[in-house]
């Protein structure tokens, strides 16, 4: 209980070859019932990778897991458990200044999952810079949420820097009345040659229940290019165009792709998004 330390809960550190790989069989971390984190103070986030490679547990395992749990009793009936709260500055942290074979961050199921939890990041919540390596390869969503919250203050869902990242599936995917907010911060921000490639026919889905994306970040009070289809016809949200910023021309969406998605068994009415004129959906640098 209370427990308080000085450093990393877990590091692997190189020798003189700088290539260390370390591969876990189940959840890299587990917060529970009631339980928080709290870095207090400092740049501190809650896994780095650094100058390594780490593999995350295959089939639907998440590399983090971030849930209520249950309670039982001596006749094993459970009762629910309290809503575990996470405060970082970042979820995520990947830094590469060695070349390394692969990527530096590889993993099958969602990457951080939340169930009836809440978290908040006061900076991005995947950070990735890399040195002409694959920073991240998912096999699924970069977050899933289930009756949780996640806020990010001062950053982005997802921010590259020099850095490619493929996420075989969605960036977030929200349901049973989630709530996803962005506040100074976008959906994701590509800078410095990096380049990101979803497989997935949108950027997130919602499904069933009362789901909230919210994003404020007035990129948009200068110049701003809109997000348009393969007709140059801009998308739009509740009759407003949405827009890219940094941009030096509208960008283009493939006509298999939408912004957002629906689960099956979902309807519009579970997808409530709040993006005003004056916000981007995303950034991209001309170099990205």
């Amino acid at each position: 209980k209370d427990a308080k330390f000085n450093g990393s809960l877990l590091a692997v550190i190189g020798g003189n070859s700088q290539k260390t790989s370390l591969t876990v069989g189940d959840r890299l971390l587990g917060v529970y019932d009631g339980s928080t984190i709290d870095t207090e103070s400092g740049n501190k986030a809650l896994l780095s990778v650094l100058d390594a490679k780490l593999t995350g547990p295959g089939g639907a395992i998440p590399l983090i897991d971030i849930a209520d749990g249950s309670h039982f009793d001596r006749a094993g009936v459970p009762t629910p458990g309290s809503k575990p709260n996470v405060t970082v500055t970042s979820a995520l942290v990947t830094r590469s200044t060695v070349q390394l074979d692969g990527a530096l961050l590889a993993a099958s199921a969602p990457l951080f999952a939340l169930t009836q939890a809440m978290m908040t990041t006061t900076s991005h919540f995947a950070d990735l810079a890399g040195n002409k390596n694959p920073s991240m390869v998912l096999g699924d969503a970069l977050v899933a949420l289930n009756a949780s919250k996640l806020t990010i203050e001062n950053g982005n869902l997802l921010n590259l820097n020099a850095a490619t990242a493929t996420v075989n599936g969605f960036l977030f995917s929200l349901t049973n009345g989630s709530t996803l907010t962005l506040n100074k911060g976008a959906l994701f921000s590509l800078n410095n040659g990096s380049s990101l490639n979803l497989t997935a026919n949108a950027f997130g889905v919602f499904g069933s229940g009362d789901n909230m994306l919210t994003i404020e970040n007035n990129l948009c009070t200068a110049t701003c290019f809109q997000l348009v289809n393969s007709a140059n016809q801009p998308i739009l949200l509740d009759g407003t165009p949405l827009k890219v910023a940094g941009a030096t021309e509208n960008v283009v969406l493939p006509d298999n792709f939408n912004v957002f998605a629906l689960a099956p068994g979902a309807t519009a009415s579970n997808a409530k998004i709040d993006i005003d004129a004056n916000d981007a959906l995303f950034r991209v640098d001309g170099t990205s």
